[in-house]
């Protein structure tokens, strides 16, 4: 094991060389009767275990299939349909027996808001409808910061991302193939570090917020735990979006509001971005609209709840885009932008000195440093920075979107591995 790993109940072992879309349902359906409680509806989508090969593999066939040089992006759910109420957007009754009728309807969900209803019918898969998914799940509600899906129905979703690219989510599992490998997707917040930046990040905006409104906006949607979840989701959005652009980046948080230069970081470009305001504006914006006596203040509390929304989800796509220039994004703790283009500097000498060790987090054993030095220049620089400078935190991505995550104490580094951002402008789980 080179890095840290975290597994959710499910531990992938055994696999081929090559895994392909019989071992991504096989994995689905070991799952589902590892897991099966004594009424299968209350977690799982109603779909059987040879629905779910069947529609695993057309859509791995129809994702190899271009058009006009194009390959098809889409998703698919399957879920009970009196339970969607008005997420269901459209409804119709088109068999799907083939690739090719798979690959008609497909285009109908290549938005990021929608995604094809697959229904099971006396072992027959039918597309009977459209249903409404976003970025912010079903839960999304104007006024509101929900994070996770409000009510939404137990569900299988099915995302094709390209060809011989599938991610297939059931309850709490997300299991994704990719070029012949199968891996389960593990949510980057499970990294300690993290975790606590959000909830300190989060109880500094709830601080900030108080000051201002008033003490009762404590109160609202649960305090610095939520507002950190919300937080969560925005980087979420930051990472996903990195990952999908395909060219590797990586994302620094300095442990102090200090400039890049006093952490060996020499910002090519150095930049201004207040990603951390749009988020806690974002969240007064919600206490507003709950605040609001009459329809008039609530129509105008509702614009404002939309511009600030898309005002956190849109500089999170330009934050992404910043990390595919040759170099580091650098942020504060408050993630406020201080730089991109960023190199790393930090001499063998330097590095020498510095007394803290990699460790593995579970065990507190030794790791040895060639599970980093056979990495990439990234992961490398990555690793001398939070050796060098405790209390970094650095997000790394690798061309193939792997996600890693070097941070540090005073005593040790840790490395993070096979991670990955739940949240994805074509997903919602």
């Amino acid at each position: 094991m080179p890095l840290n790993t975290f597994t959710l109940g499910l531990t992938l072992t055994d696999l081929p060389e090559f895994c392909g879309p019989d071992d991504l349902s096989d994995a689905i359906v070991s799952l589902r009767n590892s897991e099966r409680p004594p009424f299968p509806g209350e977690w799982f989508a109603p779909i059987s275990d040879d629905g779910i090969r069947r529609l695993i593999k057309l859509a791995f066939f129809t994702s190899l299939v271009a058009e006009e040089g194009r390959y098809p992006r889409f998703r698919m759910m399957n879920a009970n349909v009196p339970e969607l109420g008005f997420w269901l957007a459209a409804t119709f009754n088109i068999p799907i027996t083939d690739v090719d009728s798979l690959r008609r309807i497909a285009p109908a969900a290549s938005e990021t808001d929608s995604a094809l209803l697959i229904t099971e019918r006396d072992g027959a898969l039918h597309c009977t409808g459209s249903v409404i998914v976003n970025d912010m799940g079903f839960g999304t509600r104007i006024g509101r910061p929900e994070i996770l899906g409000f009510g939404q129905p137990p569900s299988l979703i099915l995302r094709v991302d390209g060809p011989g690219r599938l991610r297939a989510s059931e309850d709490c599992y997300t299991l994704m193939l990719d070029g012949g490998r199968m891996r389960q997707v593990v949510d980057y917040r499970l990294v300690p570090q993290v975790q606590e930046l959000w909830d300190a990040l989060g109880a500094q905006m709830i601080d900030a917020i108080a000051q201002v409104q008033g003490e009762e906006s404590r109160k609202y949607f649960g305090g610095f735990h939520r507002i950190g979840e919300f937080i969560h989701k925005a980087w979420s959005c930051v990472l996903a979006s990195a990952i999908g652009r395909g060219h590797g980046g990586a994302f620094i948080v300095l442990p102090t509001t200090g400039s890049p230069e006093e952490f060996d970081i020499r910002c090519k470009y150095p930049a201004q971005m207040q990603f951390g305001d749009d988020i806690r504006e974002f969240w007064v914006s919600c206490i507003t609209y709950a605040q609001a006596k009459d329809d008039g203040e609530r129509e105008r509390a509702a614009h404002h709840w939309n511009w600030r929304r898309a005002a956190v989800f849109t500089k999170a796509q330009i934050l992404a885009g910043l990390s595919s220039v040759d170099g580091c994004v650098v942020v504060d703790r408050s993630l406020k932008v201080v730089g991109f283009g960023g190199e790393i500097r930090i001499d063998d000498a330097k590095l020498q000195a510095a007394p803290r060790t990699l460790r593995d987090k579970k065990t507190g054993a030794l790791l040895p440093k060639a599970n980093v030095e056979q990495m990439g220049t990234r992961h490398r620089s990555a690793y001398r920075l939070a050796k060098t400078h405790p209390g970094i935190i650095a997000f790394v991505i690798s061309q193939d979107g792997d996600l890693r995550i070097f941070c540090s104490d005073e005593h040790d580094v840790f490395g993070f591995d096979r991670l990955h951002a739940w949240v994805h402008e074509h997903e919602s789980v």
